[in-house]
């Protein structure tokens, strides 16, 4: 076993008993994101023992995001469906588990293409439903939650494109477009409360959140597909019908009238 992976493994446990605290401390959730932030921050500097500031800050963003927006969804769900302490404790060790992956993918050079479309597809569905339900159910301002969807979603997106090729100086203006068009979607969808709410399971799904995470496997699957030569016509093809096959399902199974 890595140093690596010993650190990692180490510091698991503990971010594990952060979030399960949120589950208790709700009231005081911002220490909770504050833990979480410092934990992490200590875990990369002792990995990372040559890089600098600018780097552990870096390699540390993309598994913060996901510990900060993971918790603070569960500790939604426990508000919205009053969970009790073993389902929520199942809860922590999926967030843990996913946690631990994301801060060894980022720790690593080369990672599969399809790895890392996965962790941002997951990160990009997990901010949009956050954003959804805060504003749903915690009646959040819109325009807080719209400013900080835009910079989380084009983060993410701008992570996997430069992960994905470093070389490509359009990146930042391919990931701000799409943040921003995520964040009118957003904006859009919050004048109805669309949700999925799937029986016997204390899960819900924001319908923007399902709709943007197509829109992006399908952007991104013609983005990749685009650089590959000789380039296939029919996978992109492929890629634009997968995004219309999910709206169309998405809008025509909605009963509009009851959402107002």
């Amino acid at each position: 076993m890595t140093k690596t992976q010993r650190t990692i493994l180490f510091f698991l446990p503990i971010q594990a008993v952060v979030v399960f605290l949120f589950y208790f401390l709700t009231r005081y959730w911002f220490f909770g994101v504050a833990l979480q932030v410092g934990l992490t921050l200590i875990m990369f500097r002792r990995i990372l023992t040559v890089g600098n500031r600018p780097v552990v800050l870096a390699k540390s963003t993309q598994p913060t995001l996901f510990l900060i927006l993971a918790s603070l969804y569960s500790m939604l769900l426990v508000q919205v469906y009053g969970v009790g302490i073993p389902y929520f404790a199942a809860q922590t060790v999926i967030i843990s588990a996913i946690y631990g992956l994301i801060c060894w993918l980022v720790l690593r050079n080369n990672v599969p293409v399809w790895l890392l479309s996965l962790i941002a597809l997951l990160q990009l569905g997990l901010s949009v439903n956050f954003a959804a339900l805060s504003m749903a159910y915690w009646r959040l301002p819109s325009l807080i939650v719209l400013l900080l969807s835009f910079v989380a979603v084009t983060y993410v997106a701008l992570w996997w494109l430069m992960e994905r090729d470093k070389q490509d100086a359009r990146a930042p203006l391919y990931a701000s477009i799409f943040g921003l068009l995520v964040a009118e979607l957003v904006w859009v969808y919050s004048h109805w409360v669309l949700v999925y709410q799937p029986p016997r399971v204390n899960i819900v799904v924001a319908q923007v959140a399902v709709v943007t995470t197509a829109l992006a496997y399908s952007l991104g699957g013609m983005h990749y597909h685009l650089g590959k030569k000789p380039r296939r016509s029919l996978v992109l093809l492929e890629y634009g019908l997968v995004f219309l096959a999910v709206f169309a399902i998405a809008f025509i199974s909605t009963r509009w009238i009851s959402g107002f």
